[in-house]
């Protein structure tokens, strides 16, 4: 009798059979990176954000709305920071252009503030907590108004 030539259908199945765990892995692995990479984007947006301010505060830009200004504030609550300026004989003078909300983020120990001071180029020191999908990166104001750059912090949230 003549030997056929081929693969029998064990084989195939578990050639199939192991692409498929395989290729499964290789998933999850990208879900993972995936979801990690979003909230490591909130984070430097964060910082961004906290950076232009900082930039704002030392060369005493005056906000529309105001003649001089003192300090600039940041508030952070859940998922969102906003931010305003301290305007001698006009209060404080939201700046719409430096609000952010996050995308898949939240601020952990929110409410609170930092205040980036134009008079002393010095803010109030503070670490900030950003979580996302479990993922948790840190972003650093010092008393000298230096923004870090976000560091991931094994743990997660």
């Amino acid at each position: 009798m003549k030997a056929k030539a081929g693969f029998t259908l064990i084989e195939l199945l578990a050639v199939v059979t192991i692409i498929i765990i395989l290729s499964g892995a290789a998933l999850a692995s990208f879900l993972n990176y995936q979801q990690r990479r979003q909230a490591q984007e909130d984070a430097a947006n964060v910082a961004d954000r906290l950076r232009t301010v900082q930039i704002k505060a030392v060369a005493v830009e005056i906000p529309a709305g105001c003649n001089s200004v003192t300090n600039y504030s940041v508030t952070f609550a859940a998922t969102s920071l906003a931010v305003a300026a301290t305007c001698p004989g006009a209060g404080s003078v939201a700046v719409a252009g430096l609000a952010l909300t996050l995308a898949n983020s939240v601020f952990q120990s929110s409410p609170f503030a930092i205040t980036f001071d134009s008079r002393t180029v010095s803010a109030s020191p503070r670490t900030i907590n950003i979580c996302g999908n479990g993922n948790r990166y840190q972003v650093s104001v010092n008393e000298a108004a230096n923004v870090s750059r976000p560091v991931f912090v094994a743990g997660g949230c």
